[in-house]
């Protein structure tokens, strides 16, 4: 337990909005860490499903309840950080969970690899129906086992998986006020925006060790996986400004451009899946890019296809998939 009146070293943060179901387990994960000099900020954003009478405040004087009027998982994150004593600030979601070693992991990142602006390890993915747990799929970030700063966070992030999560981080309170918290105000994604801000300045320490539990199927997620365009949408109109308002490094130009390309890439590929082949098209059209050319041609010939045979291939590689 921390001594009376000396701060822990990490202050972890975990906005609660109708996770009743969930969120014991996030917290006993939290609990159970290897490393245990942390408190924990629980800010329930206006939860109407009793989530915050789960959080046994009390029963672990490291436990803080906080709560506000629902605003948002931005707000409740933003005033988590206020209130946070710590230097390091560590984000679970109330509906995932670390695995033991995720603090002692992150922690011994942040002393290997100083003056990065955000610490963040590899994470599963559950579905809770099949039971089955399996890792993220990541790209341009050097093979396991390595660990260390990404060589580009922006190229490594332009995948659907990406290298941080706001439920396996690990950021320096300094640098998360730095870049203004996270964006109030939007639904979706607004964690990407926030490491997208921060990896503008500062370099990203990344471990194929994996410390957290992403779960596939809790309430209300499945409904924010479905409004993944949206939040595309975003990024990309974020990087565009960034891009336009000279907040760029000159050295970084070149991968933001591709960081674009790559989501616009999967926009299209997302439009397609949903049949909204134009609105692919104008998004292919748009696309920029050296690194991405041979997935922008694919596309391209999928989105030109009549709808019929765009739905054949579509059948058949489903069918393929079954059988591998």
């Amino acid at each position: 337990m921390t001594p009376e009146g000396r701060a822990p070293a990490v202050s972890v943060v975990v906005p609660l909005y109708n996770k009743a179901p969930y969120v014991r387990r996030a917290l006993q994960s939290v609990l159970s860490q290897t490393f245990q000099d942390f408190e924990v900020i629980v800010v329930d954003d206006g939860s109407t499903d009793g989530g915050h009478l789960m959080v046994g405040e009390g029963s672990d004087s490291r436990v803080r309840l906080i709560t506000q009027e629902n605003k948002g998982a931005s707000a409740a994150r933003n005033l988590g950080v206020r209130e946070a004593r710590a230097r390091w600030i560590a984000f679970l979601d109330a509906d995932d969970e670390w695995l033991p070693t995720f603090l002692a992991t992150v922690m011994r990142l942040q002393d290997r690899f100083p003056g990065a602006g955000a610490y963040a390890t590899a994470w599963m993915k559950i579905e809770e129906e099949e039971g089955e747990r399996w890792q993220a799929t990541y790209r341009r970030v050097p093979t396991p086992p390595w660990e260390g700063y990404l060589p580009s966070y922006f190229l490594a992030a332009a995948n659907a998986d990406q290298p941080v999560i706001s439920s396996a981080v690990m950021v320096p309170k300094e640098v998360i006020l730095e870049v203004g918290g996270f964006p109030e105000g939007t639904p979706v994604g607004e964690d990407v925006i926030t490491w997208f801000r921060i990896a503008l300045t500062r370099e990203i320490v990344f471990t194929w060790e994996a410390g957290a539990v992403y779960h596939m199927e809790a309430t209300n997620r499945s409904a924010d996986e479905a409004r993944n365009p949206y939040w595309t949408h975003k990024i990309i109109d974020e990087a565009h400004s960034a891009l336009m308002n000279g907040l760029v490094p000159k050295r970084k130009v070149p991968e933001v451009r591709e960081f674009i390309a790559g989501k616009q890439l999967y926009l299209a590929s997302s439009m397609l899946r949903q049949g909204m082949r134009m609105e692919a098209r104008a998004y292919l059209e748009a696309c920029v890019t050296e690194r991405f050319s041979a997935e922008k041609m694919r596309l391209s010939f999928l989105a030109a296809l009549p709808s019929w045979a765009y739905l054949a291939l579509s059948v058949a590689h489903q069918r393929t998939r079954g059988l591998e």
